[in-house]
């Protein structure tokens, strides 16, 4: 007996990429536990990270622009505990036509701690109740991003493909 294919693709990690350096990208990454595509160069992502500075969000919108339906989200990463001023706000709500667009909560912990990255693996292991306010609502946010990912359809997932590194002249087997 044939099964009908599946609507959706099994689950497999996602690919997070950041639209520059020190902008978050591996903290998401290991929040939704992802690969950490780096910088983004052109090449498919299912999260793409930005900041909320102007720069940020104008790089994320060429990238989501460029991606089309291949983005599942946009996780943008808060400066401060404070709120996004209103032009901020403004471009952010831009972005939510691209994509689904989630603000990603600022953790103070994570800039005291001296490896972050443990931190929020032993976040996503410990029950909610005995996590710090900042924490739940970050692993919150990580949960719509995921969440928003994976329920798309297999077509507009970013495609998994290896690529070949071209060896140098003069070597051969």
């Amino acid at each position: 007996m044939q099964h009908a294919p599946s609507l959706t693709a099994p689950p497999t990690r996602l690919a997070v990429a950041g639209v520059s350096g020190g902008v978050g990208t591996t903290a998401v990454a290991v929040s939704v536990t992802g690969i950490d595509a780096r910088v983004f160069t052109g090449r498919a992502a299912d999260v793409l990270v930005c900041r909320t500075t102007t720069e940020s969000l104008l790089r994320a919108s060429r990238a989501a622009a460029f991606l089309g339906q291949r983005l599942g989200a946009v996780a943008v990463n808060s400066l401060d505990g404070h709120r996004p001023s209103r032009p901020i706000a403004a471009r952010i709500r831009l972005l939510e036509g691209s994509a689904t667009t989630v603000v990603v909560p600022f953790v103070p912990a994570l800039l005291a701690a001296t490896d972050p990255h443990a931190l929020l693996r032993s976040a996503l292991q410990t029950p909610e109740s005995d996590l710090s306010r900042p924490l739940r609502q970050f692993l919150s946010a990580i949960r719509k991003l995921t969440d928003a990912t994976r329920q798309r359809p297999i077509e507009a997932r970013a495609p998994r493909t290896v690529i070949a590194t071209p060896r140098p002249r003069g070597l051969t087997r």
